[in-house]
């Protein structure tokens, strides 16, 4: 029998991406250099910003005692205990970051380190779904495009800061990438493909896709009808998939608690406020305008995409489906949406910056530089501060502020202080360091919901390495009679300001 044969078209459709490559030859490879730059840049910085903190440990942990043998579990989440399957909000992170030990180990290098690359894969699809969907068609803007992604505030956080932020922005760049191949079923197949992962990400991505789509839905009218069909299909399918994860593991209660039942989820608010009569968190509304105010590169782009809306406007050439518009819409809608459906932290604030950014050039794609136009200058500045305002700023402000850390002396401290036979109450920022010793290590924030009295197992912490200003409150919760060794550190910065507390052995 005689094989199907795959049209010339079709041919194109599916390869046209790699050719882009070889079209695209110096731009393709000034952005090999840009990305080889920043992956060198990151790690050489990576213990200058941020301080290993809350989130980070959060959300490495289930890796990293996956990576040990010590299953998906989790000592750093509030909800669950160390023996049960943990039910995060995004365990995809946890899972390629589990197999991203593997290959490298385990260090604050080694977990830092796969935001970096996420990140890169994800300006790579980016900047080939700009081409592919001739939103941007000028080589410059499309490198400048990819340079203020990686130097903006929200997106710099995003892959600096150790959460799954970069692992949701990928997902999505992926469907963007997607959404660029012409073959309606090979499109639509690869949406519905990338949506399963979009629940797995994170849970906030639910939101953001149903306002996106809808907007999108908007504005491409029945052109968009098929794709977004597609992506609710993958969607829920992925939401089946891992509520069938966590059901089959004993873990659902859990998951549902730790994710609707939370006051960062709009159900979690309404819960708590009418059941424990806990009505801060809805009072939070109030502050709505705030969300524009997350972090610093996005109220200029927004600012600067108003000011050329408004001299279209008195140009006559404002056009109400156009990218601009487009952008605004987002820019508003999203923010605004996210945040009354669950919470609009700084690290939510790419969801809207990316697309206005894109959006934005999209724009510029219709114009030509004048050196002589102030209002084209003005656009300059702009985008020169979207940048400084993101990874310099913050870099800069934490290399005043000396939050670099000698991380060896913290390996150092607690490799003296702890055996793997220890139970360990470990602060934050040692927590890699006690975490390869082999002992069993517990974070502050393990069980602290209302779900339990005390810390399962209090009894058995051997030792403690904190921050000598929270002996008080870790006491509340640990109990008992304590020394302290005279073995620390002292610090410029508080959160890396340790000291050592075996549990006493006197009557």
């Amino acid at each position: 029998m005689s094989q199907p044969q795959i049209s010339h078209q079709e041919k194109r459709a599916f390869f046209n991406g790699f050719g882009l490559i070889k079209d695209y030859g110096w731009e393709a490879l000034f952005l090999i250099a840009i990305f080889v730059v920043f992956l060198l840049f990151n790690i050489n910085t990576y213990l200058v910003y941020p301080i290993v903190a809350h989130d980070e440990v959060m959300f490495t942990d289930p890796a990293a005692n996956l990576y040990f043998g010590n299953g998906f579990t989790s000592t750093a989440w509030e909800f669950q205990t160390k023996d049960e399957f943990w039910a995060g909000n995004a365990p995809l992170y946890s899972i390629l970051l589990a197999a991203w030990m593997h290959l490298f180990g385990f260090s604050v290098l080694a977990a830092r380190s796969l935001n970096y690359v996420l990140t890169i894969i994800s300006a790579i699809a980016i900047w080939l779904a700009v081409i592919r969907l001739n939103l941007v068609t000028s080589s410059i803007r499309r490198v400048g495009l990819i340079g203020i992604l990686l130097l903006s505030d929200a997106v710099f956080f995003s892959y600096r800061t150790g959460r799954y932020d970069s692992t949701t922005i990928l997902v999505c760049a992926a469907a963007l990438l997607a959404f660029s191949v012409t073959h309606p079923w090979l499109r639509c197949t690869l949406l519905a493909c990338i949506a399963i992962f979009l629940p797995m990400a994170g849970l906030h991505l639910a939101a953001f896709s149903v306002i996106f789509c809808s907007l999108l839905l908007f504005y491409l009218r029945r052109s968009f009808v098929r794709e977004c069909i597609s992506l609710a299909i993958g969607a829920i399918m992925g939401v089946i998939f891992m509520l069938t994860l966590y059901f089959t593991n004993g873990a659902l209660k859990g998951f549902i608690i730790s994710t609707m039942g939370a006051h960062h989820s709009v159900t979690g608010k309404l819960g708590q406020a009418i059941v424990l009569k806990k009505t801060k968190h809805i009072a939070e509304y109030k502050d709505v305008l705030l969300v524009f105010f997350r972090e610093y590169s996005f109220p200029i782009l927004l600012a600067l995409a108003i000011g050329i809306a408004i001299y279209q406007y008195r140009k006559g050439k404002l056009k109400f489906r156009s990218p601009l518009s487009f952008g605004l819409a987002t820019s508003f809608c999203v923010p605004i949406g996210v945040f009354f459906l669950g919470k609009y932290p700084i690290y939510y604030v790419w969801m809207a910056l990316i697309p206005l950014l894109i959006c934005i050039f999209a724009t510029f794609d219709e114009w030509k530089f004048n050196r002589k136009n102030g209002l084209h200058w003005l656009i300059v500045v702009a985008l020169v501060l979207v940048c400084l305002m993101g990874l310099p700023r913050r870099l800069a402000a934490a290399a005043s502020r000396g939050e670099s850390i000698d991380y060896p002396a913290v390996e150092a401290l607690v490799e003296n202080n702890i055996t793997k036979d220890d139970w360990v109450l470990s602060d934050y920022s040692a927590y890699y360091a006690a975490k390869k010793t082999g002992a069993t290590v517990m974070l502050p924030n393990y069980t602290e919901s209302s779900l339990f009295p005390s810390i399962p197992e209090k009894e058995k912490i051997t030792v403690m390495i904190i921050n000598p200003n929270t002996l008080e409150k870790v006491l509340t919760r640990v109990g008992g009679k304590w020394d302290n060794t005279g073995k620390g550190i002292r610090s410029r910065m508080e959160d890396y300001t340790l000291q050592v507390y075996r549990r006493s052995t006197a009557p």
